[in-house]
């Protein structure tokens, strides 16, 4: 049911990633996005996929290796600091921007981590991708910034 409402592979390729791009999911949760994302950059390309919760990237890093992906890099995010480890050409987040407790900051610190010269064809240089999808029916409750998990 959430593949037809949240429409994951419509929004991945509207993101116009290219094959070798470095992107970051935060609040990937156990990978919903990260993972195809990871088959949109390619093998030459990175996603780091960020969380608050352990748990989840465990289950994330199950997930990468029953899809065959080796791109993903799972990465613990510790005392509210989930910035990537690199400059990337775009950064992903879905439905986690409000388990920021400092959101305007937040976004300052990602945006610092976007590369300028990384621009390729048919992808958008510098992106931040904020998406908020409301479906009250099969939405759980907030968990109060116990795990950000896009899924």
């Amino acid at each position: 049911e959430r593949l037809a409402w949240q429409k994951p592979d419509e929004v991945v390729a509207a993101l116009g990633l290219a094959p070798g791009a470095v992107a970051c999911d935060l609040g990937a949760g156990p990978g919903y996005f990260a993972i195809r994302m990871a088959r949109a950059v390619g093998p030459e390309g990175r996603v780091h996929a960020i969380d608050v919760e352990p748990r989840m990237l465990e289950i994330l890093g199950r997930r990468t290796k029953e899809a065959g992906v080796s791109n993903v890099h799972p990465m613990l995010a510790r005392d509210g600091e989930a910035v990537p480890p690199e400059p990337c050409d775009l950064i992903l987040i879905v439905n986690a921007f409000h388990h920021f407790a400092d959101g305007a900051g937040t976004l300052r610190r990602l945006a610092a981590r976007l590369e300028p010269n990384m621009a390729t064809p048919g992808s958008r240089s510098r992106s931040i991708a904020p998406v908020q999808t409301s479906n009250t029916r099969t939405r759980p409750p907030s968990r109060g910034g116990a795990g950000c998990g896009s899924g």
